[in-house]
């Protein structure tokens, strides 16, 4: 199978890339240097002749971040959400029959039961989970009109070696450092480990209908955990600050249907994660 894949070389999309390439013709499209096909997705001209003569597309090229996504809005939705239209677009012209999009658990909003289900109501609460959303009802409405199959992986709270900037690599650096400085302690989120959620995105190109899927560990771990653990591993203890408490709260994915329809299940657990990662930053 000629497999396309958007965002090539970013943090998921190169891993994805090495693990497809054992299997597919694998290419790679994006604005970075690297890639095999350089095009903006927000440039239909420039994706619809890049897209020629593939058999599936995983669509991962996306703005993420909640608070950027209200600082810069209009970008968000023209990448997310326009990006991935001019995507299927190109995809329909080109009898492009398979799309994999990587959604987020953002698109849920406030949890109304846990855990959540694909069928929990959808209710972002910011512009990035707006953008993902209208990203998945262009897949959803490109799947019923023109018989192209979507399939939507709603990962959830990514971490795994090589993330910069974000809660997981902080927290390392912080405990090296022996302070941590955490706005809250007793939320909790569904977070997944990076290998995981690679073999998800492989099994979705594989699945030959249109479908959605919950990609998360099915289980949540508060900030408290995850220094209790750190601390564990590095076998020593660790100060902790807390500041501008957030409300407590919690995300936690049902995976029961990647398990049963895809045959995925995730295989690194948070400890053994947070190990993997501590390793790869180690001098």
């Amino acid at each position: 199978m000629r497999v396309l894949v958007t965002g090539g070389t970013g943090y998921i999309g190169s891993k994805l890339t090495d693990l497809l390439k054992k299997q597919h013709d694998v290419s790679t499209l994006g604005v970075e240097k690297g890639v095999d096909i350089k095009a903006d997705v927000t440039d239909f001209d420039a994706i619809k002749k890049s897209v020629k003569g593939y058999d599936a597309v995983c669509h991962l090229v996306a703005l993420i971040g909640t608070r950027e996504s209200i600082e810069r809005p209009m970008d968000f939705f023209r990448v997310n959400s326009l990006g991935t239209l001019n995507v299927l677009e190109a995809a329909r012209r080109n009898g492009i029959k398979k799309l994999i999009l990587a959604s987020s658990v953002i698109v849920y909003g406030e949890p109304e039961r846990l855990p959540m289900d694909e069928t929990h109501p959808v209710r972002p609460n910011n512009p990035y989970g707006y953008s993902k959303w209208v990203a998945e009802e262009f897949c959803r409405s490109y799947s019923e009109s023109y018989g192209i199959n979507t399939v939507i992986a709603r990962i959830g709270h990514l971490y795994g070696p090589g993330q910069t900037n974000l809660f997981f690599p902080t927290l390392i650096s912080q405990a090296n450092k022996d302070k941590i400085v955490l706005r809250n302690l007793d939320f909790k989120l569904d977070y997944i480990f990076i290998d995981d959620v690679v073999a998800a995105l492989a099994k979705c190109v594989a699945y030959d209908k249109s479908d959605t899927f919950n990609i998360g560990s099915g289980k949540s771990y508060s900030g408290r955990q995850i220094v209790d653990a750190l601390s564990k591993i590095l076998n020593k203890k660790l100060n902790v600050e807390v500041t501008n408490p957030m409300k407590e709260g919690e995300t936690l994915l049902d995976i029961s249907k990647a398990r049963r329809l895809l045959g995925w299940e995730p295989k690194i657990g948070l400890e053994e994660g947070l190990k993997k990662m501590l390793v790869s930053t180690s001098p």
